[in-house]
């Protein structure tokens, strides 16, 4: 495996590099979500009505048929919704 140098100064394994890229893209790609998208079927408002959810100081959509997943199983929005994992269900 070969060690690449980072910042000029940093050692890292390039399988863990690569790792904490794909890990940091996913992080980006969650924040970066001003693209009017169903958070779960990925249907744009031109295709279906979206309904705006304000959380953690972000704006997200999600289509009136995605709603129930929101409601009763947030678990399924984990890696579309920044802590979708810790919400409960209703």
């Amino acid at each position: 495996m070969r060690k690449l140098e980072i910042f000029g100064h940093v050692n890292i394994e390039e399988s863990n590099f690569l790792d904490i890229c794909t890990l940091n893209f996913k992080c980006i790609s969650m924040e970066n979500h001003s693209e009017k998208v169903c958070l779960f079927c990925k249907q744009d408002e031109n295709k279906v009505p979206l309904v705006q959810v304000d959380y953690k100081g972000h704006n997200y959509f999600i289509c009136p048929q995605h709603i129930p997943v929101l409601i009763h199983d947030p678990g399924q929005l984990e890696g579309m919704l920044p802590g979708a994992d810790e919400l409960k269900a209703g």
